[in-house]
């Protein structure tokens, strides 16, 4: 499997076609998924940074490598955690609502302790091509000094896999239980470069919320 900048271009072109197409039907449909609507539409933009990350490295410029890596890493480590649990808060009721209001903030937490320290440290090389693919600098944040690597992998993955797994929506489900089997081969298939591997699987199953939405009944409100 090879990757490169344009086929994270490519990538991230098709993803805003499809993000596009799923807020256009959310408008229309049910405005309270909007915020999942716009999840293909976040993707494109992270992988249109890490085309730049690719350039970066092939021209040798540490600091568009740099910054471009900085800009694939907010979204890997900060927005994700934050932004799937805040989709299913929105659509939440009562217990279910809270615990997923607070599963948005561990997972700012979660993404701020590893985020921070790389951020500050202006002198850290942030990726490397590594078997055609990109590895990024994230365990040498000074978080993994205080708390294992595994165990910060197993509460990421939980924390954006568990409101898939919450859903009524079987189509979310069965996402969900793709989202966490690409993790699964992502992490020990390509562990030297699975930040950047998983949320290219990610990006591409992404794709699958279009045939969600096209798919979604016209939404009555009770009030």
């Amino acid at each position: 499997m090879c990757f490169s900048a344009e086929a994270s271009f490519v990538l991230s072109g098709v993803l805003l076609s499809a993000g596009v197409y799923c807020v256009k039907i959310a408008l229309l449909k049910n405005r309270l998924l909007l915020p999942v609507a716009f999840i293909p539409v976040l993707f494109a933009v992270q992988q249109f940074s890490e085309g730049w990350v690719w350039i970066g490295l092939r021209w040798d410029d540490y600091r568009l490598v740099r910054n471009a890596s900085l800009v694939f890493l907010a979204f890997a480590l900060i927005l994700w955690p934050i932004w799937v649990p805040f989709c299913a808060f929105i659509t939440g009721t009562g217990k279910e609502k809270k615990f997923f209001g607070f599963l948005s903030v561990l997972g700012l937490i979660v993404g701020l302790g590893v985020y921070v320290p790389l951020f500050d440290n202006a002198d850290l090389p942030m990726a490397n091509v590594v078997n055609h693919s990109i590895n990024y600098a994230v365990v040498k944040s000074q978080l993994f000094q205080f708390v294992p690597l595994l165990l910060w992998d197993v509460i990421y993955i939980a924390i954006i896999a568990s409101p898939l797994f919450a859903s009524s929506n079987m189509k979310i489900i069965y996402l969900g239980v793709a989202i966490v089997f690409s993790a699964i081969v992502s992490y020990m298939v390509f562990w030297f470069a699975f930040a950047s591997v998983w949320c290219f699987f990610s990006a591409l199953l992404s794709l699958y919320l279009c045939f969600v939405f096209f798919n979604l009944p016209l939404y009555i409100s009770k009030q």
